[in-house]
């Protein structure tokens, strides 16, 4: 599965954004400070993950230039499909729904297995990652981050 299209419905300074021309692979997001590559490489993990709690004391990228808070991420599975993922704002991480052709449905755990199992904290460190985050050498003691590293290396699969 490889993202292909990137929705912002509302997100920190974002709104109405549709960028398109993802490709399989590496995809390097650069430019100058205060652009929005920070923002924009959270709003793809909590699509995917979910909204943090309110109260919580992470950034919560109110979309302050309007616009409904959230979007959607659209992915190509390898199979000749196409997963649409749609957070909007709510409890528990947010309202997600999933579309596959005509195929509706919904729910973290329904994305979870089209995420292959994968947790936040693998994805963050392993699949998008920022400069600062790939400096910070403490986040790749995860336990569950290593053996995942060390399976794929030797093609155990995970």
């Amino acid at each position: 599965m490889h993202l292909k299209e990137i929705h912002i419905d509302g997100f920190g300074i974002f709104n109405g954004k549709h960028i398109t021309g993802l490709t399989k692979g590496l995809n390097l997001l650069y430019g100058p400070n205060e652009f929005g590559k920070t923002t924009l490489l959270e709003f793809i993990r909590r699509v995917l993950f979910g909204f943090p709690p309110k109260r919580g004391k992470s950034n919560q990228y109110p979309a302050i230039n309007g616009g409904q808070y959230g979007g959607r991420i659209v992915c190509d599975l390898g199979t000749n499909d196409y997963l649409s993922v749609h957070r909007t704002d709510g409890t528990h991480g947010g309202q997600v729904d999933l579309e596959i052709g005509s195929v509706v449905t919904s729910g973290q755990e329904k994305l979870n297995s089209y995420l292959g199992g994968i947790s936040y904290i693998f994805y963050k460190n392993v699949y998008a990652f920022s400069l600062n985050e790939l400096e910070d050498v403490k986040s790749l003691k995860d336990e569950d981050i290593s053996d995942r590293i060390y399976g794929a290396g030797l093609q155990l699969g995970g």
